[in-house]
């Protein structure tokens, strides 16, 4: 018997995991920011009173009461640059130790990379550091231009450069995406120019899919529909068939015919409209994932996986209709509970209801 293409059932791919899992990485890193700084600029400055006060403590003992300020040339800067490391290596080797313990309720429910818990926690830690790491090179290059350390300032100075321009190397997606949110979405948003019509063609969009996705699932028509959230998806949209179409269930219904030439593929929804059809989506690496799933669900997998997107799937074997986000796979849901679930996430009230900055200028002209 030949065992060579058997693998071990429950094995994962460790850290390759991770990084086929990085939207779910980006939720789990955002939830633990978000619970450690309450939310707010005052969290994240009072987070800092530890390290400061500990500064304050051993700076105090240490240098006035033992007399290291004046033996010791630059103490307070040494002083700070242990106790920010020491702090960083200790809170990244007890948040990522307790992790998976903490979040063992959820390994257990659903499949999950356990990898992620302490990676999301290290990243954490090191997002913490970054400041107090910033503050100390700022420090370092200042004492060196002021009391005129040439070999010091020049090692300085280099660090600074390389670092910046490291920095926007590896963040260079992110930036990219800010600027182009700034330039385009968040001005748009900003002077309420086409909201209206957009949250109008959403709310078309996701009635018109769960008509089609309700009748595709009587008839056991196997269906994949993509929503486009804020990650384009453009690159997508490129290996599939251009549509440019309003959202209509008799549309929908066509395309994934079982005789039709784009059934296979997945259609992309964005921005209210069907941009493509027949488009290729990337493959979960997930080795624990049942049996019973087909390749639409293991796309759909993949594709939460990599993006924001929300993935909607009618099986062609049962007729059941799941919805993937973030990694996970909701699966038998009513198309009741589908609808709900659509706008919940893509048309969240709080965007609804925050005002512009049209209606402030409405509102005081009014008072």
């Amino acid at each position: 018997m030949d065992t060579g293409e058997l693998a071990t059932p429950g094995s994962g791919g460790g850290l390759r995991d991770v990084l086929r899992s990085r939207y779910l990485l980006k939720l789990l890193v955002a939830k633990e920011l978000k619970v450690r700084y309450r939310g707010s600029v005052l969290g994240l400055l009072w987070s800092y009173v530890k390290p400061g006060v500990q500064f304050l403590v051993f700076w105090f003992a240490l240098g006035v009461f033992l007399g290291l300020n004046e033996t010791t040339p630059n103490f307070p800067i040494y002083l700070f640059a242990g106790i920010i490391l020491i702090n960083f290596f200790s809170e990244a080797l007890s948040n990522a130790s307790r992790s998976i313990v903490g979040n063992g309720g959820l390994i257990k429910k659903i499949y999950l990379p356990r990898e992620l818990f302490p990676v999301a926690s290290v990243w954490v830690s090191a997002v913490h550091f970054l400041p107090q790491l910033l503050i100390l090179l700022a420090a370092a290059t200042l004492l060196s231009e002021v009391m005129q350390l040439k070999a010091l300032s020049f090692i300085m100075r280099t660090v600074m450069e390389v670092g910046i321009l490291a920095l926007v190397i590896i963040f260079q997606p992110e930036l990219r995406k800010i600027l182009d949110q700034i330039g385009s979405q968040k001005l748009a948003n900003l002077f309420n120019i086409g909201r209206g019509q957009e949250a109008k063609s959403t709310d078309l969009a996701i009635l018109q899919t769960i008509e089609a996705v309700n009748s595709m699932s009587w008839t056991k028509t196997g269906a994949l529909i993509i929503f486009q959230r804020e990650d384009d998806l453009q690159n997508i949209i490129n290996t599939g068939t251009t549509i440019n179409a309003d959202v209509n269930a008799e549309l929908l219904k066509n395309l994934f015919y079982n005789k039709a030439p784009l059934h296979d593929g997945a259609v992309i929804i964005a921005n209210g409209r069907i941009a493509a059809a027949g488009c290729i989506l990337p493959l979960t690496g997930k080795q624990n994932i049942s049996k019973d799933l087909g390749t639409r669900h293991r796309a759909a997998l993949g594709q939460s996986e990599n993006f924001d997107s929300l993935s909607v799937v009618v099986s062609e074997e049962t007729g059941g209709i799941s919805l993937a986000e973030g990694g996970i796979l909701k699966q038998h849901l009513a198309p009741e509970t589908l609808e709900r679930l659509l706008i919940a996430k893509l048309m969240p009230e709080e965007e609804e209801q925050k005002p512009t900055l049209v209606d402030r200028v409405r509102g005081l002209i009014s008072k």
